[in-house]
Protein backbone atom coordinates (compact mmCIF):
# COMPACT_ATOMS: atom_id res chain seq x y z
CA UNK A 1 0.00 0.00 0.00
CA UNK A 2 1.14 3.67 -0.22
CA UNK A 3 1.20 6.46 1.41
CA UNK A 4 -1.62 7.74 0.89
CA UNK A 5 -4.01 4.82 2.24
CA UNK A 6 -4.13 4.64 6.24
CA UNK A 7 -2.77 2.04 9.16
CA UNK A 8 -5.57 0.77 11.05
CA UNK A 9 -3.60 -0.45 14.01
CA UNK A 10 -1.37 2.92 13.38
CA UNK A 11 -4.74 5.22 13.99
CA UNK A 12 -5.73 2.55 17.37
CA UNK A 13 -2.60 3.21 18.35
CA UNK A 14 -2.96 7.00 18.36
CA UNK A 15 -6.25 7.26 19.72
CA UNK A 16 -5.17 5.61 22.64
CA UNK A 17 -2.29 7.80 23.07
CA UNK A 18 -4.77 10.85 22.79
CA UNK A 19 -6.92 9.37 25.31
CA UNK A 20 -4.08 9.12 28.00
CA UNK A 21 -2.54 12.31 27.32
CA UNK A 22 -5.15 14.71 26.21
CA UNK A 23 -7.34 13.21 29.16
CA UNK A 24 -7.09 17.09 30.49
CA UNK A 25 -4.93 20.16 30.25
CA UNK A 26 -1.78 18.67 31.90
CA UNK A 27 0.42 18.02 28.66
CA UNK A 28 -0.42 20.98 26.79
CA UNK A 29 -0.12 23.22 29.89
CA UNK A 30 3.50 21.41 29.90
CA UNK A 31 4.26 21.71 26.39
CA UNK A 32 3.98 25.17 26.82
CA UNK A 33 5.82 26.38 29.36
CA UNK A 34 9.01 23.88 27.49
CA UNK A 35 7.98 25.80 24.84
CA UNK A 36 8.74 28.90 26.72
CA UNK A 37 12.21 27.51 28.26
CA UNK A 38 12.85 26.86 24.75
CA UNK A 39 12.14 30.15 23.46
CA UNK A 40 13.91 32.10 26.05
CA UNK A 41 17.12 29.96 25.98
CA UNK A 42 18.11 30.08 22.52
CA UNK A 43 17.05 33.87 22.54
CA UNK A 44 19.37 34.71 25.32
CA UNK A 45 22.02 32.72 24.10
CA UNK A 46 21.21 34.36 20.17
CA UNK A 47 21.81 37.63 22.38
CA UNK A 48 24.69 36.41 24.22
CA UNK A 49 26.44 35.45 20.68
CA UNK A 50 25.58 38.92 18.94
CA UNK A 51 28.88 39.13 16.89
CA UNK A 52 28.23 35.84 15.76
CA UNK A 53 24.86 36.88 13.65
CA UNK A 54 22.49 34.25 15.50
CA UNK A 55 18.79 34.70 15.84
CA UNK A 56 15.87 32.27 16.95
CA UNK A 57 12.48 31.50 15.03
CA UNK A 58 9.89 28.74 15.42
CA UNK A 59 6.50 28.24 16.72
CA UNK A 60 5.73 25.96 19.56
CA UNK A 61 8.04 23.39 20.91
CA UNK A 62 9.81 23.26 17.14
CA UNK A 63 12.38 25.93 17.33
CA UNK A 64 15.58 26.90 15.64
CA UNK A 65 18.59 28.85 16.09
CA UNK A 66 19.35 30.53 12.96
CA UNK A 67 22.60 30.83 11.72
CA UNK A 68 24.47 32.84 8.86
CA UNK A 69 23.53 31.59 5.63
CA UNK A 70 26.56 29.74 3.66
CA UNK A 71 29.38 29.72 6.63
CA UNK A 72 27.84 26.47 7.89
CA UNK A 73 27.89 27.20 11.19
CA UNK A 74 24.36 25.29 12.43
CA UNK A 75 26.26 21.99 10.80
CA UNK A 76 29.12 22.39 12.97
CA UNK A 77 27.15 22.99 15.98
CA UNK A 78 25.06 20.03 15.39
CA UNK A 79 28.17 18.31 14.93
CA UNK A 80 29.38 19.09 18.38
CA UNK A 81 26.50 18.41 19.91
CA UNK A 82 26.29 15.22 18.46
CA UNK A 83 29.64 14.34 19.74
CA UNK A 84 28.44 15.31 23.39
CA UNK A 85 25.23 12.96 23.08
CA UNK A 86 22.21 15.24 21.39
CA UNK A 87 21.26 13.74 18.24
CA UNK A 88 19.97 17.42 16.52
CA UNK A 89 19.94 18.29 12.73
CA UNK A 90 19.98 21.06 10.73
CA UNK A 91 17.09 22.43 8.26
CA UNK A 92 16.75 25.65 6.29
CA UNK A 93 16.99 26.33 2.68
CA UNK A 94 20.62 26.37 3.23
CA UNK A 95 20.93 24.52 6.06
CA UNK A 96 21.60 27.42 8.41
CA UNK A 97 19.00 26.56 11.16
CA UNK A 98 19.64 24.12 14.66
CA UNK A 99 16.57 22.73 14.34
CA UNK A 100 15.62 22.11 18.28
CA UNK A 101 12.45 19.35 17.93
CA UNK A 102 11.86 17.70 21.21
CA UNK A 103 9.41 15.07 22.22
CA UNK A 104 5.95 16.64 23.50
CA UNK A 105 6.85 14.38 26.92
CA UNK A 106 10.62 15.02 27.50
CA UNK A 107 11.43 15.67 30.99
CA UNK A 108 11.93 19.60 31.57
CA UNK A 109 15.71 18.16 33.48
CA UNK A 110 16.24 16.07 30.29
CA UNK A 111 15.25 19.50 27.88
CA UNK A 112 17.55 21.71 30.16
CA UNK A 113 20.22 19.27 30.06
CA UNK A 114 19.72 18.97 26.16
CA UNK A 115 19.71 23.04 25.77
CA UNK A 116 22.91 22.99 28.07
CA UNK A 117 25.01 20.68 25.73
CA UNK A 118 23.59 23.10 22.70
CA UNK A 119 24.77 25.86 24.28
CA UNK A 120 28.14 24.34 25.35
CA UNK A 121 28.38 23.22 21.95
CA UNK A 122 27.87 26.85 20.64
CA UNK A 123 30.17 28.20 22.99
CA UNK A 124 32.99 25.49 21.75
CA UNK A 125 32.50 26.26 17.97
CA UNK A 126 32.33 30.12 18.47
CA UNK A 127 35.73 29.95 20.64
CA UNK A 128 37.14 28.27 17.84
CA UNK A 129 36.33 30.57 15.50
CA UNK A 130 37.82 33.52 17.87
CA UNK A 131 34.23 34.20 18.90
CA UNK A 132 33.40 34.66 22.86
CA UNK A 133 29.78 34.72 23.71
CA UNK A 134 28.86 36.72 26.96
CA UNK A 135 27.01 34.85 29.67
CA UNK A 136 23.49 35.63 30.18
CA UNK A 137 21.15 34.28 32.80
CA UNK A 138 17.86 32.53 30.78
CA UNK A 139 14.62 33.86 32.62
CA UNK A 140 12.91 31.42 33.93
CA UNK A 141 15.37 29.08 33.27
CA UNK A 142 17.15 28.27 36.16
CA UNK A 143 20.36 28.55 35.20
Amino acid sequence: SGTFRGNNLAFVTAAQALETYWADAALSEEVAAKERLVRDWLENLAHSCRNAGLGVRGRGLIQGLVAPVGDGLAGRIARRAFEQGVVIETSGAHDEVLKVLPALTISREQLQRGLEIIERSVGEVLAGEGLRPRTLKVAGGGR
